[in-house]
């Protein structure tokens, strides 16, 4: 009996060995299961961290973009009323200028009229003050210079 005794404690120990074992192949394979699902997920965080960033900066530039777009239609608007402004300044101009071509057209004759009677008159201004030399060197200074003429 002892040897069936024996036998049985050798089977009961064999027993329990395989199912400690067992009990610690399953704690190790929960284990590494735990790990590989933390794993998982911190690649899955860690992915969804960076599509969190990514998405920051892509409303960011978005916002950029939109702003810059605003400025740029501002800054066109100014320049489509700068140009018209120009364009009626223009248009200001050239009637000023067609009305100053008809008057000189007009009366261009009496400025160079004007122009040659000035011309005429320092001419005879000058003959005035040589005829009244001459009268004042010949003694005739009390004489009218005009008859001298």
């Amino acid at each position: 009996m002892f040897e069936k005794n024996s036998i049985e404690n050798a089977l009961l120990n064999v027993h329990n060995n395989v199912t400690i074992r067992q009990q610690v192949s399953y704690v190790l394979t929960d284990i590494l299961a735990d790990v590989e699902t933390q794993h998982y997920i911190s690649a899955e965080l860690n992915h969804a961290l960076k599509v969190e960033r990514l998405e920051g900066q892509i409303q960011v530039l978005k916002d950029e973009v939109a702003e810059r777009r605003a400025v740029s239609i501002a800054e066109q608007a100014e320049r489509i009323e700068l140009a018209d402004r120009i364009v009626g300044e223009l248009w200001a101009l050239s009637v000023q200028l067609e009305q100053m071509e008809k008057w000189q057209e007009e009366n261009g004759h009496k400025v160079q009229d004007y122009n040659n009677l000035q011309v005429e008159l320092r001419r005879q201004e000058e003959v005035v003050r040589s005829l009244r030399r001459q009268a004042s060197l010949s003694g005739n200074a009390n004489r009218d210079p005009a008859e001298l003429v």
